[in-house]
């Protein structure tokens, strides 16, 4: 806002800071002139170190774009995992501050990585409703080997009555 960019203004003006431009992005880079500063002021030193994290994404972003570019735009060479994290989360700070063809990369890694989640997510469900039809599949033979089992019993019984009614008549003739 107005205030950072009065006090950026002092420090230019005190030689305490310089100002200029970084190539690759295009964005205004800020130098501290003396090390004392970074090391007696810690609020500085974090936003220092904050911006050096800061800078090592966007470059990361910027080489695996122009990477992506140089091997065909191929999904191997997309952002994942945690770098594809750290990007993202540099990116909500950082919003509209990428070329066009490192937001067209950093969009593709995000697509690529929800496909693949979505993926991921059916395989789950696929094996959940595998599980389930197995386990009905098993409940089923359970069930059919039971009644199996009584109508045995049951035939097993009737042939023992009727072989006693047999010998009961047998021993009355």
């Amino acid at each position: 806002g107005p205030g950072a960019e009065q006090v950026r203004n002092k420090l230019v003006s005190a030689r305490l800071i310089t100002v200029g431009t970084e190539q690759q992005t295009q964005s205004d880079v800020v130098e501290v002139a003396h090390e004392a500063l970074i090391r007696e002021w810690p609020l500085l030193r974090g936003w220092v170190s904050e911006d050096r994290q800061d800078l090592r994404v966007e470059r990361a972003i910027l080489q695996a774009a122009e990477e992506w570019g140089s091997f065909g735009k191929d999904l191997g060479a997309l952002l994942k995992g945690l770098r594809l994290a750290q990007a993202e989360e540099w990116s909500t700070r950082h919003v509209g501050e990428l070329p066009d063809y490192a937001l067209e990369f950093f969009r593709a890694s995000l697509a690529n990585r929800d496909e693949d989640l979505q993926k991921e997510k059916e395989r789950q469900q696929d094996q959940i409703d595998n599980s389930k039809r197995l386990s009905a599949e098993a409940e089923a033979r359970a069930v059919a080997e039971q009644l199996a089992r009584e109508a045995a019993e049951a035939r097993a019984l009737s042939e023992t009555r009727a072989a006693e009614a047999a010998r009961k008549l047998a021993k009355r003739t």
